[in-house]
């Protein structure tokens, strides 16, 4: 797997880890190809593995109440998502379409737990670098959350009158 690892040199999972961790870490990643169009994992599913972009793009997306899709955001080369799944028993918190043909390294919570248990200290730093990653979206989570109450409610909290 070390062919892989200039493609993935800036994503945050592999912060801190030397290049035997690395080796070791992306041992236990496998190879998944999706054309454009496919979808990764639909919304309240099942989470079962970690994925980060080799190449390629995916939409993240979720189900508003009134059943139409909303685009959170579009991730590219080096990022990754489905964090959680190898955390604990958790469902998917959103769609992941794929935007343009991609290519991606997956780590399934069965491999991620062997490798906690064969080699807990690369576990300690992945766990380290997934807890900051996990922090970072919380936080733009809130902040955008707070933009979108600011615009529905004003500043001082009063509701305005907003035109479509």
């Amino acid at each position: 797997m070390t062919e892989f690892f200039k493609d993935v040199e800036g994503c945050p999972l592999l912060n801190g880890l030397d290049a035997i961790e690395k080796n070791h870490l992306l041992a236990s990643f496998s190879v998944k190809k999706l054309p454009q169009g496919k979808v990764v994992f639909l919304e309240n599913m099942p989470g079962e593995s970690l994925y980060i972009i080799l190449s390629g793009s995916v939409k993240v997306s979720r189900k508003l109440t009134d059943g139409k899709e909303k685009t959170l955001t579009v991730l590219g080369p080096q990022e990754m998502f489905g964090e959680m799944a190898i955390l604990g028993e958790t469902v998917r918190a959103a769609t992941i379409s794929v935007v343009e043909d991609s290519e991606f390294l997956c780590l399934g919570k069965q491999e991620f737990d062997l490798l906690c248990t064969n080699q807990p200290q690369v576990a300690l730093k992945i766990l380290k670098n997934l807890l900051f990653v996990v922090a970072r979206k919380s936080r733009e989570s809130l902040l955008d959350e707070n933009v979108f109450l600011k615009w529905c409610f004003g500043e001082d909290g009063s509701m305005l009158s907003r035109a479509s």
